[in-house]
């Protein structure tokens, strides 16, 4: 079992701490109150409306209320330490970077507002004064298909944060077009946070293994769903508003896909009970004008030194399309030691421009951002794009497992709860296209290639097709692989600097074995003369063929 102080679990022990300190302290609805005091019928009740009860109210997500004169006078000094340390609202992005839709910021002048009305005693005020202003409304739309897992999950009792992926009961016999969506979570009291992601026909296989391996509904998981690579259409944190794109705009699920529900379960304050969060789609197999598509910037050869409380990790993405980007979401992601998380856009005039700075990241809070309408990014031929991930692998930092809490190691990237991870998911609108079948444009460069037969063409082809790429990595590079198993020497050499350079050219274009020559040429080479009567024997061709490469 592991443990670690997340910030929800900080906000519930300071609870805990300040409640104690502050029982006999409230004056009351009957104390004197001076000229302009602040009361909760006058001021306070449309405070809290405003920012807190969307998640504070009646069948809300937070483990209490602040949605009456009652429950707001008896948790108001522990809810004003939480919003004093920044960790309520729940907004982790600095609003000097840039604005988002939906934002969770409390203004200066509401806190300073709730600070007085508990100095003067937290009073009542005229019940006549009720404030006519209401929790923000969650935007209604007519789902055309809803999705569940098979059966209710009940979290484990043996931990505090139970992570599970929930394959869901919905199958795709066409392409199919997301326009909009929500979570609704069943047990409301223990759903922590949603991340939604649509599992490609080549990685089902896998995934259902993995869900008959593992007792119960659904698997065990940490990061994405765990196989192949994550395409995420959904999530859900508290107070978040549902996915309602522009009625021109849809994201691409495939023909043959199956949906996973990764949910964080949160045991820390009520009893383990059965769950059966839903997840809401309006959706059709009408094509949009324009296509929503989320791609992975990934930092995949992070080494954090152990014991080191600031190690920091940067990596360019560049632009190397012939194609403007235009980006209007994205989402971060690290894991427990993560500290801070800078995504900018390095204009062709060197210009950094930030495009999200989360400076005290949370792994319970992660989710995606939009960006505010008219405010998209765009990243022209030759600009780049900045990730800066930075870790705290100190002593004080560090988890613990079954009680005991662990000595510090040197930490690299991977999917585990004690791996780490260097990433944003960028989403991109374009004008759509008819999705051609995946590897075509593989199998074509191949044929294009002067020597087909040699490993390097590969290499090169898989760099311009990204679904292709990340089909053949796993089955051909990566422990076991048909690559693999005939080169792992080579491969254990060269294996950092290729799944790098691999990521950046899936991320922005370019070619893979060109990237591989100019940062570890002697490795590469090495590799290709391994690989190449590999390949030239057919000790791949199963692999190819199962991904539509022949």
């Amino acid at each position: 079992m592991m443990s670690k102080p997340f910030g929800f679990l900080r906000w519930v022990v300071q609870l805990g701490v300040v409640l104690v300190l502050s029982v006999g302290c409230d004056a009351g609805p009957m104390a004197e109150q001076e000229e302009n005091v602040p009361t909760y019928y006058g001021e306070i009740q449309a405070v809290l409306n405003t920012n807190c009860n969307s998640c504070h109210g009646e069948d809300g997500a937070a483990p209490f209320a602040l949605d009456s004169y009652v429950s707001a006078s008896a948790m108001a000094e522990p809810s004003l330490l939480a919003i004093e340390l920044g960790q309520m609202p729940p907004w982790q992005p600095d609003p000097d970077c840039r604005q988002f839709e939906h934002e969770r910021i409390m203004s200066e002048e509401d806190k300073e507002l709730f600070r007085r009305w508990i100095d003067a005693g937290k009073p009542e005020g005229d019940p006549s004064l009720q404030s006519n202003v209401v929790p923000t409304p969650t935007p209604v739309f007519q789902a055309t298909h809803v999705a569940r897992p098979e059966a209710p999950y009940t979290p484990s009792p043996e931990f505090v944060d139970d992570y599970r992926c929930l394959p869901l009961d919905i199958t795709f016999d066409q392409d199919m077009y997301l326009r909009q969506s929500m979570v609704k979570p069943g047990a409301g009291n223990l759903v922590h946070h949603v991340l939604i992601y649509v599992i490609k026909p080549e990685f089902l296989d896998q995934m259902e293994a993995m869900d008959a391996y593992d007792e119960g509904p659904g698997y065990t998981c940490f990061g994405g769903g765990e196989v192949g690579t994550p395409n995420p259409v959904g999530a859900w944190v508290p107070g978040i508003q549902p996915l309602v794109v522009e009625e021109d705009v849809a994201m691409y699920i495939p023909k043959g896909s199956r949906v996973v529900m990764q949910v964080h379960y949160n045991l820390l304050v009520d009893e383990p009970e059965p769950d059966l969060t839903e997840w809401h789609m309006n959706m059709s197999p009408n094509p949009p004008d324009y296509l929503l598509e989320s791609l992975p910037f990934a930092h995949r050869t992070l080494e954090i030194p152990a014991g080191d409380p600031h190690s920091e990790h940067s990596k360019e993405f560049v632009n190397n399309t012939d194609e403007v980007w235009t980006i209007v979401a994205m989402g971060p992601h690290m894991h427990l030691l993560g500290v801070r998380i800078l995504v900018e856009h390095i204009t062709n005039e060197g210009d950094p421009l930030c495009m999200i700075d989360i400076p005290q990241w949370d792994f319970n809070w992660q989710q995606n951002y939009v960006f505010r309408r008219k405010d998209s990014v765009q990243v022209r031929p030759g600009e780049s794009i900045r990730l800066t991930c930075t870790y705290n692998n100190s002593v004080e930092n560090q988890p613990s497992v079954d009680g005991v809490i662990m000595e510090p190691r040197t930490v690299t990237w991977g999917d585990g709860t004690l791996d780490e991870m260097c990433l944003s998911f960028l989403t991109f609108v374009r004008p759509y296209e008819a999705p051609a079948p995946k590897c075509r444009t593989f199998s074509e460069c191949g044929a294009a290639c002067v020597d087909e037969t040699n490993f390097a063409c590969v290499v090169s082809c898989m760099s311009v097709d990204f679904d292709c790429a990340y089909c053949m990595i796993p089955d051909m590079f990566t422990d076991g692989g048909c690559i693999d198993l005939h080169c792992k020497e080579e491969m254990d050499e060269v294996g950092s600097c290729f799944l790098d350079c691999a990521a950046s050219t899936a991320a922005g274009g370019g070619d893979t074995n060109q990237c591989m020559m100019e940062n570890c040429p002697q490795e590469r080479d090495a590799l290709d003369a391994c690989a190449s009567p590999v390949y030239e024997g057919g000790y791949c061709d199963s692999q190819m063929v199962g991904c539509g490469a022949f």
